[in-house]
């Protein structure tokens, strides 16, 4: 469904790509654009793990003989890819802001807007379709979650699991929600990115057309 969309934004000429603002500041507020995006796929991907570890695992192992593993499957089974996508992601970003920046005196400099930024979405772009299938799923795991709350047993466990001080009383719609959220957050801040870019970066334009589409495939998914 996504690849029919982006294909229609890759052909389409009115496809609205925002307009470079490029000035002698432009460095700067390239570098704080991807900081963030570093820095907020770091959130994204520590909220994930501590998803897996204090509730994905446990859960696993004290009802995996009370559940379906078709519902089981139906809202963790693509945790793990969407980890393994976000760790790629930070250790790319990682990579691109160290190339970005030197320092003197102490302080961080930034030697130019030049970033990787763009290409690590399109060398990873056949891995985000992951996003879609979890979109598919997402309307069903709801459903399967407001079965297992009307079990005492769930009910009692799901206690003990928001009394942990990692989870921050995030329960399991809590915890499920954050992929739905997250490509809307890469939407604006590569919007952000490219009205600082110098000249054209085919790369970032075109993952900002597939995260596009990719937003709207999602949508569309959870209507249906």
């Amino acid at each position: 469904m996504w690849r029919e969309t982006l294909h229609g934004y890759l052909l389409d000429p009115a496809f609205e790509i925002p307009t470079p603002r490029h000035s002698n500041d432009s460095s700067r507020l390239a570098y704080c654009i991807i900081s963030e995006l570093l820095a907020t796929e770091e959130t994204y991907l520590g909220h994930l793990s501590t998803f897996k570890q204090t509730i994905i695992d446990p859960f696993l192992q004290a009802f995996q003989h009370r559940y379906m593993i078709r519902d089981l499957q139906t809202i963790f089974g693509h945790i793990p890819q969407l980890i393994l996508l976000s760790s790629t992601l930070v250790r790319r970003w990682c990579v691109s802001l160290e190339q970005q920046t030197y320092y003197t005196n102490g302080k961080v400099m930034v030697k130019d807007s030049r970033h990787d930024i763009g290409k690590t979405f399109c060398d990873l772009e056949d891995e985000f379709k992951v996003y879609t299938y979890y979109a598919v799923h997402f309307a069903k795991a709801q459903k399967c979650i407001t079965r297992m709350e009307q079990k005492p047993s769930y009910q009692q466990w799901m206690q003990a699991v928001l009394q942990k001080k990692e989870n921050r009383r995030m329960g399991l719609s809590d915890y499920l929600i954050a992929p739905i959220q997250r490509i809307t957050r890469y939407c604006l801040l590569v919007k952000d990115l490219m009205k600082h870019r110098d000249g054209h970066d085919l790369e970032l334009e075109r993952a900002f057309k597939y995260l596009k589409a990719l937003a709207l495939a999602m949508n569309n998914c959870q209507q249906i």
